[in-house]
């Protein structure tokens, strides 16, 4: 939780592949962070992880399961920046189906390697 709160210098980051778990706040208030990659054993994206973080412009998810929203995580947050969501070819129908995630259909695209 809060791992890099207020890392406002931030444009950018690579989460470390043995990651399951994206904490509380873990990115609130990185007002510039513009892109973000989520490797594939996040299984929890915690309330506020991105809050305040109006740059955001792309985030890539690994996971073809689609990680678990808490309530108030992208819910009200992503909807005043300009993110696009990547997420693992044949998994988009997941996404745009799951909790939390339905809400920003319109902003998930399937990529491959």
């Amino acid at each position: 939780s809060y791992a890099f709160s207020g890392c406002w210098s931030l444009t950018s980051i690579d989460i470390l592949p043995s990651v399951t778990e994206i904490g509380d706040g873990a990115f609130s208030g990185c007002s510039s962070l513009e892109a973000i990659y989520i490797p594939s054993r996040v299984t929890e994206i915690g309330n506020w992880a991105f809050k305040d973080c109006s740059n955001l412009q792309l985030i890539y998810m690994e996971p073809t399961i689609p990680p678990t929203l808490l309530l108030f995580n992208i819910i009200g947050v992503l909807s005043n920046c300009p993110v696009i969501i990547y997420v693992p070819f044949d998994s988009g129908d997941a996404y745009k189906n799951a909790p939390g995630w339905r809400k920003y259909a319109s902003r998930i695209f399937e990529y491959s390697f």
